[in-house]
């Protein structure tokens, strides 16, 4: 198991079993831990939509290659950092970047902040 604790405190929780064609894909609402699943109810479900199991993919790949703010469970119970290896890879700086640098679709043009307000108050 992985964590990651950097600036952003909400994670997704995403769960790959498997490989090629039967591979699957579950997101999930909360930690698989005791006290998350023996007093209240949370939820996991598959994930079938391709772009969507594609894009989870990616995200995953990139946290398991967190060697910056990543720390792996050990079988003794305890969270060490990982190593570092020759390159740095910090997931949450990862994602802010290709957050700002998504491409949107063709024909679509990209609003500003204040163009998105006035839209919303605008008078009919």
């Amino acid at each position: 198991m992985t964590s990651i604790v950097g600036r952003y405190l909400e994670h997704p929780r995403i769960f790959l079993f498997g490989t090629g064609a039967d591979q699957k894909i579950y997101i999930g609402s909360a930690d698989m831990m005791t006290r998350n699943t023996e007093k209240r109810v949370e939820v996991a479900c598959p994930v079938y939509d391709e772009t969507i199991r594609k894009q989870l993919t990616h995200m995953l790949k990139i946290m398991l290659a967190d060697n910056v703010k990543a720390r792996e469970l050990k079988s003794d119970g305890k969270y060490y950092m990982k190593e570092k290896g020759t390159s740095k890879v910090n997931s949450q700086e990862y994602f802010m970047r290709e957050a700002i640098t998504v491409r949107h679709p063709e024909g679509r043009t990209k609003q500003s902040f204040v163009d998105k307000i006035r839209k919303i108050f605008r008078r009919k």
